[in-house]
């Protein structure tokens, strides 16, 4: 059986590692789960989280920026399957860069799938350098902030509520409870709305 309390000890005494291997490997989805239990759990290393993370991030963008100005990427552009779903992406990416490179990359973040076709099909298209880390450094500021605040305020919530219920078997058990009584409320309900109805 899993000792949770010692993954969230090993987590806790390595969290620069973790959370730079989650932001470089994983993205938002596991810095907020990783946000989350280091808010339940110990609140002062949320600001370890939220630089190494987006420390993180940035070394992953990077590194797919400059693989879309690599050689392999325009040799897959030749190849007939990948050109024609590299002309799709492309139509919707240039609408959004031509707008703003900085509006492109936000969007990017929260948009599930797309994010490192963007950041490729940068490098591909040669956006300057100069330009791609400011709207970067800004871009992934805003979002391992958002992603971060978001997982600190849930791991606040599951603290209050341990310190409510003080254990999980209370919490299940009160939970049940009003599950019936919201049961037979609603059976009563339904019966007087059948009777006035």
């Amino acid at each position: 059986m899993i000792d949770l309390n010692l993954i969230i000890k090993i987590i806790g005494d390595n969290i620069n590692l973790v959370s730079l291997a989650t932001g470089i490997f994983a993205g938002e989805t596991l810095i907020l789960t990783l946000a989350t239990i280091i808010s339940s759990t110990n609140t002062s290393l949320i600001w370890r989280v939220l630089v190494f993370a987006y420390v993180g991030e940035l070394i992953s963008e990077f590194f797919f920026f400059f693989l879309g100005r690599t050689k392999l990427i325009h040799k897959l552009n030749k190849i007939k399957k990948f050109k024609k779903g590299f002309k799709k992406s492309e139509k919707i990416i240039d609408k959004l860069v031509n707008k703003n490179i900085l509006m492109t990359l936000f969007y990017s973040k929260f948009t599930y799938g797309f994010r490192t076709l963007t950041v490729i099909y940068l490098g591909y298209k040669r956006i300057p350098l100069k330009k791609f880390i400011r709207a970067e450094l800004i871009v992934m500021a805003l979002a391992v902030s958002i992603v971060v605040t978001i997982g600190y305020l849930v791991g606040q919530g599951y603290r209050i509520a341990l310190y409510i219920f003080r254990s999980f078997e209370i919490a299940i058990t009160i939970t049940l409870i009003l599950l019936f009584f919201y049961f037979l409320l609603n059976q009563k309900y339904i019966k007087w709305l059948n009777k006035n109805g």
